[in-house]
């Protein structure tokens, strides 16, 4: 699996969170976005926990400029909420316009291949 996804498997020290900086942050942003909506309520920690990772997992990260989920699945989260409030046929609408943009640049990417292939 690493391989396939072109990544590599690194090991940390035990009991020592510096050499781990990446799950340290996550860790942080995680325990700050909880503290957050449990607003001094630990009790219902337990209701909090998946949205809190609902809302971690589509927040776009700054260094990556995507969201977990989108770099994941390649996509934007799809939330029925925002079809409730605009209209079904609305982000209908929305998604016809998204398909056609992404296939007029396909289109425009292969016709520059083929192109640079037919100068060379």
């Amino acid at each position: 699996l690493i391989k396939r996804m072109n990544s590599r498997h690194t090991t940390t020290s035990s009991y020592h969170p510096q050499s781990n900086g990446t799950a340290e942050r996550f860790n942080k942003t995680f325990i700050t976005k909880l503290a957050k909506m449990l607003s001094g309520d630990l009790s219902k920690w337990s209701e909090i926990i998946e949205p809190a990772r609902f809302a971690y997992n589509t927040t776009p990260i700054s260094s990556l400029k995507a969201s977990p989920f989108k770099i994941l699945y390649g996509r934007d989260v799809y939330d029925f909420r925002i079809e409730e409030m605009v209209g079904k046929e609305s982000c209908h609408n929305k998604t016809l316009e998204d398909i056609d943009r992404v296939r007029k640049e396909l289109v425009k990417q292969a016709k520059e291949r083929r192109k640079r292939k037919l100068l060379h």
